[in-house]
């Protein structure tokens, strides 16, 4: 599988990599994701058991109504509101354990696949869960910092993006309006569709442009925990050069791929057990096995960015052809 990985990857070269990856070393980054989200989860449960009855409740309410069950408006009306008697306190104390949970341990997470996926590329045996995550914490000051501030830069983007739909939205309908187009008889359901067509066009738009900026700098974090840079967002921009819409393409394949499936289970989870707390144990279970596909493909691509940016690997590849070891340098002997 290494070889592969040598060599510049396509869209569908890439997702197939990762799966074979992920079908391989399955155990190892099940056992990862489950130590990273199994306690979060956990804490879900602990602190907001109402609201994760409720939310399997409403996914059988939506699972009958598309089925074309019948649904007692009554039951139905009491079991969407059902979420309004869950404990404030337990909501909040939870969010707030999460917020500081996820940004503390996300990127070490994140750090250890991307050092997993790294000893699979090299030829070597694949990391031991303890070892990736042993390296990954000898790096946390970094990653910590680093991607508290690619998670400012995402929310500064989510902002602008915001601020343009609404001032793009008034333009839109303030100028149909001052025209004149909802004055006319026949064309009041037209200038409707015109402003809806808009606002999807335009909110469409502004997440291309935000998936952009996001792409072209969300691998600083591999960046930064094999110590090339401090930061690594510069470095994530030169890699990326004139690969976005690979990567988006593939981000999105595999995120839709991914959705395809939780949705689908989620679906069966329900009709087969109906809303149950087992049900959403499955379903977050199920969850819990999908999530290391798009962390893997994320690695995955980095490796392929420095292949095609900087051959990375062919130093090796070359000695081993040629039985003959890398130069080093001259500086770095008998230190």
């Amino acid at each position: 599988m290494s070889n592969v990985l040598h060599k510049p990857m396509g869209i569908g070269r890439m997702l197939d990599y990762s799966f074979q990856l992920y079908r391989r070393q399955f155990g190892k980054l099940f056992l990862l994701t489950l130590l990273y989200f199994g306690p979060i989860y956990l804490l879900m449960y602990l602190l907001m058991p109402t609201a994760m009855e409720q939310s399997a409740t409403n996914f059988s309410v939506i699972f009958d109504t598309f089925s074309g069950s019948t649904v007692d408006p009554v039951l139905q009306q009491d079991t969407l509101d059902a979420g309004a008697v869950t404990s404030l306190v337990g909501i909040v104390l939870f969010i707030l354990i999460a917020i500081v949970y996820l940004v503390c341990l996300g990127p070490v997470f994140a750090a250890a696949s991307v050092f997993f996926v790294q000893s699979i590329f090299d030829g070597h045996a694949p990391l031991s869960i303890r070892e990736a995550l042993k390296q990954a914490f000898r790096r946390f000051g970094a990653l910590l910092g680093s991607s508290l501030l690619f998670a400012l830069i995402c929310f500064g983007l989510t902002v602008v993006s915001v601020i343009l739909l609404v001032i793009l939205f008034a333009v839109g309908a303030g100028g149909m309006f001052i025209g004149g187009s909802f004055s006319e008889g026949g064309s009041a359901a037209t200038s409707v569709i015109s402003v809806i067509v808009m606002i999807v066009v335009v909110y469409l738009g502004l997440i291309l442009l935000w998936s952009y900026f996001a792409i072209r700098w969300m691998y600083y974090l591999p960046v930064t925990a094999l110590k090339e840079e401090s930061i690594g967002l510069g470095r994530s921009w030169t890699l990326t050069r004139k690969s976005f819409w690979r990567l988006f393409g593939t981000m999105f394949i595999m995120s839709l791929i991914v959705w395809v499936v939780t949705v689908v289970v989620q679906l069966l989870l329900t009709a087969l057990i109906g809303p149950s707390m087992l049900g959403e144990l499955l379903s977050v279970l199920i969850k819990i096995v999908c999530i290391p596909l798009p962390i893997v493909l994320y690695a995955v691509s980095f490796f392929d960015l420095k292949v095609r940016k900087e051959g990375y690997g062919l130093d090796h590849m070359i000695s081993q052809m040629t039985n003959i070891e890398p130069k080093q340098d001259p500086d770095l002997k008998d230190e």
